[in-house]
């Protein structure tokens, strides 16, 4: 199985800013999206993810947010104990999936022990998120890597 992933090597998170028309007037919107650079130097994206998960890749980069409130993540993952826990049993998150019907990825988060492994099937950009603030390792399917980039060869 490893010779079809791809160990992600860096994390970018973008907020792009974007002007919609309705009704006769604009809106600014953001769309958010995460960047991965892989170990073969090719990039994998993900487009219109929660921009709070890019706000806390951005937080655990350094980057300053000029935002005081804090998230559910912030909350949970300052108990240092929840975190040793969690990096404890997590053991790395796999983007694996891509359901044409749905235009949806899936990632899978496996835990585990010497005597018990689970796999939870996660939002691939909240995975990312968990396994950069555990700092366990990302990989992506190559065969997605393959088909998102034909899919932007065939846009240009």
């Amino acid at each position: 199985m490893s010779g079809e992933l791809l160990l992600v090597k860096k994390i970018y998170g973008e907020l792009v800013e974007q002007t919609i028309w309705f009704k006769n007037s604009t809106i600014p919107v953001v769309e958010a999206r995460i960047k991965c650079l892989l170990e073969n130097d090719e990039l994998f994206q993900l487009d219109n993810v929660h921009p709070e998960v890019v706000f806390m890749l951005k937080k655990i980069d350094g980057e300053e947010i000029d935002d005081d409130r804090e998230s559910i993540v912030d909350v949970i993952f300052s108990l240092e104990i929840v975190k040793d826990i969690m990096r404890h049993y997590l053991k790395r998150v796999i983007i694996d999936k891509f359901d044409h019907e749905t235009r949806l990825y899936s990632a899978i988060a496996e835990f585990g022990n010497s005597s018990i492994e689970i796999r939870r099937t996660m939002i691939p950009s909240h995975a990312i998120l968990l396994a950069r603030l555990l700092e366990k390792p990302i990989y992506v399917r190559r065969e997605l890597v393959m088909m998102q980039n034909r899919f932007y060869r065939g846009r240009k």
